[in-house]
């Protein structure tokens, strides 16, 4: 997964551990992040 920031990208290779509204929290242990979902995914017109 990739996580981009304003002028960086991180990439964290680790299970998805749970779903919080939108977002999804990734991690092993007590070592985890949050990835905050701005927009959730839709389909476009015409697509």
């Amino acid at each position: 997964m990739n996580r981009a920031g304003a002028t960086t990208t991180t990439s964290i290779n680790a299970p998805l551990r749970q779903f919080e509204g939108d977002h999804f929290v990734v991690g092993i242990a007590f070592l985890s992040t949050t990835f905050e979902v701005s927009t959730p995914p839709h389909r476009e017109a015409g697509t």
